[in-house]
């Protein structure tokens, strides 16, 4: 059911930030509905999310140092 899906979603964000992990809330919920639309088992949706939101994260991270130090 999407909807416990989208709980499921939200706890694991709360749970990577609480443990510290930058994610790209946005990028997170994007491919982990995405993979779970394709009907994708849900510890890939969950694992692909994870990854993709610490990739994004990490990049906009990454942007905003830059533009600070130019």
């Amino acid at each position: 059911d999407e909807a416990k899906f989208r709980e499921l979603c939200k706890n694991a964000m709360q749970t990577l930030e609480a443990k510290g992990v930058s994610i790209d809330r946005h990028a997170f919920a994007t491919a982990a509905l995405s993979t779970y639309d394709d009907h994708r088992p849900i510890d890939e949706c969950l694992g692909y999310a994870t990854e993709h939101a610490i990739v994004v994260g990490a990049m906009s991270s990454d942007q905003a140092q830059e533009t600070q130090t130019a």
